[in-house]
């Protein structure tokens, strides 16, 4: 049957009924009142309802909008909404997660250590490069060779070897590893 936008709701129905059947209007009926109800719950995606019930993703869309237009466009809203949130949290774990492999450490740990230490990457990277020179396995993470530095109270004199014999210790942190 064409839906035109003069027809009564009630004028279209009784014509559907008439059509199919009260049986089968009946059974069409519950089953979109399921429909909407399972998916106004928040339970299911279409989806999810349209693999249950047997008809398209497009076609529970369909009565969703047909049988409860407001809180349809609400909950879709919503749930678009959610995904979104969920995607931007998963891109933030998924960056926090690669830095951690990185560098060994969280990105507050790196902030301290940087604070104490604001050349630490560079030094890191200088050390670590020394190691595969002299064909030394080289196990440590950038936060466990900043903590040993800090922690030997020794950062403040890295690299001045006219003042401090540095070398000697990183050649020590280097038959560590």
């Amino acid at each position: 049957m064409v839906k035109t936008k003069n027809s009564a709701p009630d004028h279209r129905t009784r014509a559907w009924k008439e059509a199919i059947g009260d049986q089968d209007a009946l059974r069409i009926a519950l089953r979109n009142s399921r429909i909407a109800e399972d998916y106004l719950t928040g339970n299911f995606t279409m989806s999810e309802i349209g693999i249950r019930e047997g008809v398209s993703r497009e076609r529970v869309r369909q009565i969703l909008s047909d049988h409860a237009p407001v809180e349809f466009k609400n909950v879709s809203k919503t749930r678009r909404e959610t995904v979104k949130t969920e995607i931007m949290l998963s891109k933030i774990a998924r960056r926090e997660a690669a830095f951690l492999k990185l560098w060994g450490c969280d990105r507050e740990r790196m902030s301290y250590i940087l604070a104490v230490f604001p050349d630490a990457k560079v030094r890191y990277k200088e050390n670590k490069g020394n190691a595969h020179t002299m064909n030394r396995l080289w196990k440590l993470t950038f936060c466990e060779w900043a903590i040993c530095w800090i922690n030997s109270g020794k950062v403040w004199l890295r690299g001045h070897k006219h003042i401090h014999k540095s070398w000697r210790h990183s050649q020590y942190w280097m038959s560590l590893c």
